[in-house]
C-alpha cells in the first residue's frame, strides 16, 4: 500500500510536503473536534450507567431475568394448586356469593404472595 494514497479522515495525505489549504486543515480540526464529542458523550455515559448501578437505580439484566423466571414460576405454582384446594371447599357452597368470596380470597392471597416476593427481592 502505497501511503502517500492513504485517505484519512476524508482528506488524502498525498500532500504532506506541501503547505495545506485551510479548508483541508478545517476538515481536519472538524473530524478531530468530532471525534473527541463522540468520545466524551461514551465517557459520560458510562459514568451515568456506573453511577445508576451503584444507586440501585439500576441492575444486571442477567439478574433480572432470573428475578422474572422466578417470579412467574412462583406464579405457576401457585395457580396450578388452586383447583385441588379450593375444590373441597367449593363442593358444599350454593350461593354464588359464597364461591365467588372464596375465589376473591384465594386469588388475593396469591397476588399478596408475589407482592411481598417482589419487595423482598427490591430490599434485598
Amino acid at each position: 500500500m502505497d501511503y502517500a494514497d492513504f485517505n484519512f479522515f476524508g482528506s488524502g495525505l498525498s500532500g504532506l510536503g506541501k503547505e495545506r489549504s485551510a479548508p483541508q486543515d478545517n476538515a481536519i480540526g472538524n473530524s478531530y473536534q468530532t471525534a473527541r464529542a463522540v468520545n466524551e458523550k461514551y465517557k459520560a455515559l458510562i459514568a451515568k450507567l456506573e453511577y445508576e448501578k451503584s444507586s440501585g437505580k439500576l441492575i444486571e439484566a442477567d439478574e433480572a431475568r432470573l428475578f422474572a423466571a422466578d417470579l412467574a414460576a412462583t406464579f405457576r405454582a401457585a395457580l396450578e394448586v388452586l383447583p385441588d384446594r379450593l375444590a373441597p371447599e367449593l363442593v358444599p357452597l350454593r350461593e354464588t356469593e359464597a364461591v365467588r368470596a372464596v375465589l376473591v380470597e384465594s386469588f388475593e392471597q396469591v397476588l399478596i404472595d408475589l407482592s411481598d416476593k417482589i419487595k423482598q427481592w427490591e430490599s434485598s
